[in-house]
């Protein structure tokens, strides 16, 4: 799928809904717009003047996230791990280094309202719990 003529400005605190048929072009949009597919022409840049193509993927990843509608699940990994993964791009060799880690994670939790789950596997998580996490 080509997407042409996107103009598009995502607000931080806001929630954006991208609705359209199937085969539209939400998904190639979103792809382009987390990296993960390269914009034949066009930019998708920040603010602060920096492109999505123009960043390591490390420090894409400290400004953005991207959830899927996938489900799958590694068996077994617990709420508060895969929350830890979000500190991933903050750590340093082997995950070492990040300091306020814990601290951030805790407040993740509480924020997604999931703190009570933090030792639930996720494989035993409902689709909207799943989605908080």
């Amino acid at each position: 799928m080509v997407v042409h003529g996107v103009d598009l400005r995502l607000n931080a605190g806001e929630v954006t809904a991208l609705v359209g048929p199937n085969g539209s072009g939400k998904s190639t949009l979103l792809r382009t717009l987390s990296g993960l597919l390269p914009a034949s022409s066009g930019h998708v840049r920040f603010d602060d003047g920096a492109t999505v193509g123009g960043l390591s993927r490390k420090q894409l990843a400290r400004r953005l996230t991207m959830l899927t509608q996938m489900r799958a699940t590694p068996h077994g990994m617990r709420v508060r791990s895969a929350v830890a993964l979000g500190r991933h791009p903050f750590t340093g060799l082997w995950g070492k280094g990040d300091a306020v880690g814990a601290q951030k994670i805790q407040e993740a939790m509480r924020l997604a309202d999931v703190e009570d789950l933090a030792d639930t596997p996720l494989e035993q998580l409902s689709g909207g719990q799943l989605q908080r996490v």
